[in-house]
């Protein structure tokens, strides 16, 4: 468990009527099972009086080396943080088909503008002395413009890695 607050003595002094107190941090980690992790914060304004961000992630894996990953992200519009206003929630599923073979997936939707952020799609392949890295991904960008991309990464073990 964490709880912060900062105090800025410049901004603190009679001449400046700014707002010296940052909003009051606290966050918490928990780990209630031998695979699962909560990870949650939240940001409290001392002026407005209310909560200006708050985040929860989750975290569920095993032993074969699967996960899966589930975060809401929210932060509300404030002169007290730097923050873009945030309210989306993003997925990432990672599976280990075989021993050599690790799929992973991802999706961010943002509530804010109703629209999909990122989807994604991505592959590890390991052999005994190379490996190979794809991922290909669809972002909605201004406008709902899509765009995609991908990248891929070749390693020769001992001797280096390339890509684009």
């Amino acid at each position: 468990f964490k709880l912060e607050q900062s105090y800025d003595i410049n901004e603190g002094k009679e001449n400046n009527p700014n707002k010296p107190f940052s909003p009051i941090f606290a966050e918490l980690d928990i780990f209630p099972g031998k695979y699962i992790a909560v990870d949650a914060d939240a940001s409290w304004s001392v002026y407005d009086l209310d909560i200006i961000s708050h985040n929860i992630a989750t975290n569920l894996w095993d032993d074969r080396g699967d996960r899966l990953s589930i975060e809401y992200r929210y932060t509300k519009d404030s002169d007290e943080t730097d923050a873009n206003q945030t309210d989306s929630l993003s997925t990432a599923l990672t599976v280990k088909a075989t021993d050599r073979l690790t799929l992973r997936g991802n999706y961010e939707y943002n509530f804010l503008d109703n629209v999909p952020v990122e989807a994604g799609f991505g592959l590890t392949y390991t052999a005994r002395c190379w490996s190979f890295d794809g991922v290909v991904r669809q972002r909605t960008g201004v406008d709902d413009d899509k765009k995609y991309d991908f990248e891929f990464n070749i390693n020769l073990f001992g001797l280096g890695e390339f890509g684009y």
